[in-house]
């Protein structure tokens, strides 16, 4: 809940940023700076577990050529994650969550 009122502050501050307004720029470059994802219960996962934060793992390049515009993007993430059963005396839950993806316009 803390983290939910830290981001609705920064989000209502934030500025608008005016990038490339003349359109002399060809190319443009973005990272992700923070996720915060819902991963699928897995087992007997207390409820409380199903969230996982990554910081910098998601990256984007735009290439614009006055006619169309191509976005690729891609994400790797890759952490160990341990969790807790819901059931009593059960053991501690331990592993790697892995994803990835990449955006290619066709």
């Amino acid at each position: 809940m803390l983290k939910k009122l830290l981001i609705i502050p920064l989000v209502l501050i934030s500025t608008a940023i005016f990038a490339q307004q003349n359109g002399d720029a060809k190319y443009s470059f973005g990272v992700r700076g923070y996720n915060y994802l819902e991963m699928p219960e897995l087992l007997n996962q207390a409820k409380n577990h199903r969230y996982i934060e990554s910081n910098f793992s998601s990256y984007i390049v735009k290439f614009n050529d006055n006619l169309y515009s191509y976005r690729l993007s891609g994400s790797y993430f890759d952490k160990s994650t341990q969790f807790s059963n819901n059931c009593e005396g059960c053991e501690l839950a331990t592993g790697k969550v892995k994803d990835y993806s990449v955006i290619l316009p066709f």
